[in-house]
């Protein structure tokens, strides 16, 4: 499993109806039209298509002093702008305007599309995919029939196989979970070479009894199940909640296990012979059946000898018994996916009471039910695919080519940083640079996800129908989770042509054990990026965020990760001190920041729990700045001196470095209710958008300088221990 610290996970999801203005749906697509003017408007006022000057003076509130509240300055157009949305943001706003833009292409006719036979032949698999998910009427129509043959053919598997391997492959080729998902990757915290087919566990389902009853019942009443005679339903709920119950024991052991060998032990792998030897079962059938021929290597999470005693006591269970609790693991994997009544258990009953590893990939599980966020979903289901029709449709190839000179320059600049660097010693700073070095990028998509040829080849396997959202959905989410594992088995690792999440989520990552940097096609778009705005603009915005994940590299976690994603020490003990240091000084700073709710009361921001993201805000907006600064210098041929006091032309007076700076200002402009508030508070590892604004505003020289805050003014502080800095 890969490691990912996601950078806006508590802002992108917006329902596709929480922003009430009606928009304009245009033409048809053409997938060679790919401009800047191709993104669905959203307000009235054209977001996001406000550019330039325009943005930032109808966002800002050139009122406030920006050495008082920059925040307040850079945002507070924006807050009154956009007051009536809720809880807007500009990424919630940005990935709105995507998430409209591929439901058009996704809702529209196959007669739009004149390309080659591949790229329409895509498109219309997409599309068939979301129209079977929006045609709510057939869903009802449908009824509990969908899941029926799923059912009928895990009881004959049940009752008919003592064979555990060829019954868990047959659940994992449906979808259902049940004690553990595999996966064959890179093992976190080894060497790229570790690849191996790895046992997680399953999640646990932490429900009343009355809800597993009600997901029986419904395959008794369709007749699925037929109870014996002396059977009693209560009794078998009983015995299954207390299955579950066990299982989340389960999970927390095998945590326990990992946290304390850190995912390293040599016991953790086993040959597929060892396993089959070891639970006296054939395990090259599960292999064999999930199209994985050539593993030879199984990983373990946690401790190897829990999970041979969970295997081999599930022989000692009576089929029949069995046969009750895989009919519940089946609806608790697929009652999203039917007519109302039984989506409504799941939403309601099922959803939020599951148990989960502390790995946590949750690729298997849908992040939404069908219908109210189809889009989405056709995006999490069909990646890749997606990923190609979104590029094809929305996006220029000098919009992603202009951002991967950006990401080369701040990765040099991040180099620069490192020799720079007074607290770190040679011998970790050469170990850096190697790291750096190491770095792959992936900056909108990898290049194969235009072929439409090879992104054909790769979902060939599909097979797609209108009107069959249940079969559509459980074999695309099944295909989503095994395929990119089945593709990569007898493969050396090629990071470059990884992909995570979906091509119009707005949202950027840093693969620490890939030693990976990913940033979203939904990023290169206005109006935080865009080819009419100033660099100075660009890199405050685009540019923070890129330096934000390089930075997580070497941070409160990437530190952990060597070049070659292994977990080893290869930090000295002055530097890792030194490192420590600067994290506590960036906790203790935050964890000095308020927030002020709607009723005047204040609730305080939890340092320690957002220091590992406020270290790379930091750093992020350090290295942005020196990139900038050395290619615009470069490009105008004056130092960077002069640079800094230059007038950006058409900008009311604003120098270049304001300008910089007040694109980073706006790239954080929120709008949130007391609700959201509170609960990114509790449980967001990100600072509020008023802390992230003003945390390395403060800590920055560059800024006061450009805006002549006098030392002891509120951007301007005096600090007996200084600003805050690592990178």
């Amino acid at each position: 499993m890969v490691s990912a610290l996601n950078l806006f996970l508590a802002t992108t999801a917006v329902a596709l109806t929480a922003i009430g203005v009606p928009t304009a749906r245009g033409s048809e697509p053409d997938v060679g039209r790919r401009d800047e003017e191709n993104q669905q408007r959203i307000t009235p006022d054209g977001f996001p298509h406000v550019l330039g000057y325009e943005r930032i003076d109808t966002w800002r509130d050139s009122s406030v002093d920006p050495c008082q509240d920059f925040y307040r300055h850079a945002c507070g157009g924006f807050q009154q702008r956009y007051q009536s949305i809720p809880n807007a943001t500009v990424f919630s706003m940005m990935g709105k305007s995507s998430a409209l833009l591929m439901e058009r292409a996704l809702s529209g006719k196959k007669k739009g599309i004149t390309k080659p036979a591949p790229d329409s032949a895509l498109f219309e698999k997409a599309r068939t995919y979301y129209s079977s998910c929006v045609d709510s009427n057939t869903i009802k129509e449908r009824g509990f029939a969908p899941i029926i043959p799923y059912a009928q053919d895990l009881l004959d598997y049940a009752v008919n196989s003592r064979s555990l391997p060829q019954l868990f492959s047959r659940l994992h080729q449906t979808g259902v979970y049940a004690l553990f998902v595999t996966s064959y990757a890179k093992v976190t915290g080894h060497a790229a070479k570790d690849l191996a087919l790895q046992f997680n566990p399953a999640p646990a389902h932490q429900v009343a009894p009355h809800t597993v009853k009600k997901v029986l019942a419904a395959f008794i009443d369709n007749s699925v199940l037929q109870l014996p005679p002396d059977a009693n339903l209560n009794d078998i709920v009983e015995w299954i909640v207390a299955i579950e119950t066990e299982a989340k024991k389960f999970i927390e052991a095998l945590d326990a296990g990992q946290v304390e060998g850190d995912g390293l032990k040599k016991a953790q792998f086993l040959s597929v012979e060892d396993l089959s030897r070891r639970t006296n079962q054939d395990w090259s059938i599960y292999i064999n059946a999930m199209n994985m021929t050539g593993v030879n290597q199984i990983y373990f999470y946690g401790e190897t000898d829990i999970w041979i005693d969970t295997i081999n006591s599930l022989l000692d269970y009576n089929p029949r018994d069995f046969q009750y609790y895989l009919l519940w693991k089946l609806g608790a994997a697929h009652f999203n996916k039917l007519a109302p009544e039984y989506f409504n258990i799941w939403a309601k009953e099922i959803r939020g009471m599951i148990s989960y590893a502390d790995y946590v990939d949750e690729r298997h599980l849908l992040r939404a039910g069908h219908q109210t966020e189809c889009v989405r979903e056709t995006g999490v289901q069909l990646n890749y695919l997606s990923a190609h029709m979104f590029a094809k449709y929305a996006l220029n190839d000098t919009q992603k080519a202009a951002a991967k000179v950006m990401v080369d320059r701040l990765l040099n600049s991040f180099g620069t940083k490192l020799g720079e660097l007074s607290w770190m010693d040679d011998k970790t700073k050469q170990h850096a640079r190697e790291k750096l070095q190491n770095t792959v990028s992936v900056v909108g998509y990898p290049d194969w996800l235009m072929d439409a040829n090879l992104v054909e080849q790769y979902y060939a396997p599909l097979r797609i129908e209108r009107g069959r959202y249940f079969e559509n959905a459980v074999q695309a989410q099944t295909f989503a989770y095994f395929a990119p594992s089945i593709k990569q088995v007898g493969k050396a690792v090629d990071r470059s042509q990884l992909f995570q999440g979906y091509a119009w989520e707005f949202n950027a990552f840093a693969l620490l054990d890939s030693v990976q940097i990913q940033i979203n096609p939904a990023f290169l778009q206005r109006p935080l990026y865009s080819a009419r705005n100033p660099q100075s603009l660009n890199y405050g915005s685009l540019g923070m965020v890129i330096g934000h994940e390089i930075t997580h590299g070497y941070g409160a976690v990437g530190w952990l990760y060597n070049k070659d994603g292994e977990h080893q020490d290869w930090w000295t003990k002055k530097s890792l001190a030194a490192l420590t240091d600067g994290a506590t000084c960036f906790r203790e700073q935050y964890g000095n920041y308020t927030v002020t709710l709607s009723d005047g009361s204040s609730r305080p921001v939890d340092g320690a729990q957002t220091v590992g993201e406020n270290i790379a805000d930091n750093g992020g907006l350090a290295v942005a700045y020196k990139a900038w600064r050395t290619a615009e210098s470069k490009a105008l041929g004056v130092s960077e001196d002069e640079l800094s006091k230059k007038e950006e032309p058409g900008f009311g007076g604003l120098t270049k470095d304001q300008l910089f700076f007040l694109g980073f200002g706006q790239t954080w402009c929120t709008n949130q209710d007391d609700a959201a508030l509170k609960s990114a508070l509790a449980n967001d590892v990100h600072a509020p958008g008023q802390a992230r604004v003003v945390g390395p505003l403060q800590n920055s020289e560059e800024f006061a300088r450009a805006y002549n805050c006098p030392l002891g003014s509120p951007m301007n502080p005096r600090r007996a221990e200084g600003r805050c800095s690592l990178y």
